[in-house]
């Protein structure tokens, strides 16, 4: 059976790859635009579709079917796979219709690999990854992309028991270490936020305050204003937070590495092997450089779009 882990690894190798309505895994070809164009929502052939010939295809329920369909993340569809695997040729709907278990997202997401979540009207969905992101084939000219849950309007979530395989460990639930972050930005810097336990806008923006706060403590001369521009992002290179560093800048790193769905071995304000452990599978798994210290580039991608 195909399983939860399976499906975000599949997602994650599309990113960036074309969106085509009705694909599912299919090769790009002028004979497949023919075939759905009368069917399904396609627009103008030479400036849409045209670029992106040759490259393997999905919709946004595709990517599921893409993945019990196909023999492998690059391999294309074939004949014969069609509804193979325990899963049917369903709508968006369907598949939520299909979930054994479900609920709102702004109730809770299990945070297992996997899962899938879907706008209110049905019209889309996407695979979360168990963490902080959700794969989703967009639209036209948008294609495969890895986005933050939190800043898409996804309303409910689902497990496809009857062709994913969800019984893989968990991933590890963090809300506690996310609340005490929330709980320190709000006792030592009064930054008034929610201590719900998820690092959603109003978290990274206290956290980003902080920290132009302690920078300007080294000399810098930033406007705390939550904004992790230009001259933040330079401060922060200059001021890279690696091993051994104690203090609020550390915390402020533990912090949101929880709120990423990584473990730095404790909220204790020391940048230890933990944390440094930490950073570098979060720099791993979102496209930087490797090594394990924070400097603007990856204090700007854990802080995420504010």
């Amino acid at each position: 059976m195909k399983t939860g882990n399976g499906l975000v690894e599949y997602a994650l190798r599309q990113v960036g790859r074309p969106y085509w309505p009705g694909g599912f895994g299919q090769k790009a070809t002028v004979e497949l635009y023919n075939q759905n164009k009368d069917r399904l929502d396609y627009g103008d052939f030479e400036k849409a579709y045209k670029p992106t010939l040759g490259q393997k295809v999905h919709d946004c329920n595709g990517l599921i079917k893409g993945y019990c369909w196909t023999d492998s993340p690059d391999a294309f569809y074939r004949a014969g796979q069609y509804q193979i695997n325990g899963c049917g040729d369903w709508s968006v709907e369907e598949m939520y219709n299909r979930c054994s278990k479900k609920d709102l997202v702004s109730v809770s997401v299990p945070m297992i690999k996997g899962v899938l979540v879907f706008s209110q009207t049905f019209s889309h969905m996407g695979v979360y990854d168990g963490k902080e992101y959700v794969i989703e084939a967009r639209d036209v000219g948008l294609g495969v992309q890895k986005n933050r849950l939190v800043d898409r309007s996804f309303y409910y979530w689902g497990m496809l028991e009857t062709c994913i395989d969800y019984s893989q460990p968990d991933v590890e639930d963090f809300t506690e270490p996310v609340k005490a972050f929330q709980r320190f930005l709000n006792e030592k810097y009064k930054s008034g936020i929610a201590v719900d336990g998820r690092a959603g806008p109003a978290t990274r923006t206290a956290a980003v305050k902080v920290m132009q706060t302690e920078l300007n403590k080294l000399g810098e001369k930033l406007v705390v204003d939550g904004g992790f521009g230009t001259l933040s992002k330079a401060a922060m290179s200059r001021h890279m937070i690696s091993r051994v560093l104690r203090g609020d800048r550390a915390y402020i790193v533990q912090g949101l590495l929880y709120g990423a769905g990584y473990d730095p071995k404790g909220f204790d304000g020391s940048f230890n092997v933990g944390a440094e452990t930490a950073t570098k599978e979060y720099q791993q798994d979102n496209g930087l450089e490797v090594d394990g210290k924070v400097g603007g580039e990856t204090f700007a991608k854990l802080i995420g779009p504010n």
